[in-house]
């Protein structure tokens, strides 16, 4: 998380240069079991990435993945379904 933390004084909290880090983090997060962290780094991957590539970006796949698969290992089927 120090690394992340570095990247987001320097280029800001909502650059998109963090998303592919904050998908990443994600899927370490849903390889170790942590649904929560995960749903938490992807959401916020997908909210950058929506900003600034915008609803129909080929891009935002990734991160819908991410989101739902966390979603599925909280138990919020109907969410994830939403998202995958």
């Amino acid at each position: 998380m120090r690394a992340l933390d570095i990247w987001e004084e320097r280029l800001g909290k909502d650059s998109p240069q963090l998303t592919l880090a904050l998908s990443n983090l994600g899927e370490l997060y849903l390889g170790e079991k942590d649904f929560r962290a995960a749903q938490k780094v992807c959401a916020r991957a997908l909210a950058i990435d929506r900003k600034t590539l915008g609803e129909s970006s080929v891009d935002l796949a990734y991160d819908l993945t991410c989101l739902g698969e966390a979603q599925l290992g909280l138990g919020q089927r109907e969410l994830a379904l939403a998202k995958l």
